[in-house]
């Protein structure tokens, strides 16, 4: 469902997930509901994803507690 003329047009669901701001690599972390959770542009190596991934699968972003909170405390299993 590309709308855009030629093969390389972005898809309309890229679109709506990032909020109309294209920036590749970007993931969209979505709840079960499928609600958007939030975007994150850019690329993240294994150790700065690590902390993020955590944040998001153990719902630390249902809290008050903020990702900048979280990582401080956040003890790595990534050697």
């Amino acid at each position: 469902m590309n709308e855009g003329k030629g093969g390389r047009s972005s898809h309309q669901l890229a679109i709506a997930l990032l909020q109309g701001k294209m920036s590749y690599p970007s993931i969209a972390y979505l709840n079960e509901e499928m609600q958007l959770i939030g975007a994150i542009p850019g690329y993240y190596s294994a150790k700065d994803f690590e902390p993020l991934i955590n944040f998001i699968g153990e719902e630390k972003y249902t809290t008050s507690t903020t990702l900048e909170d979280y990582t401080k405390t956040f003890q790595s299993k990534i050697d």
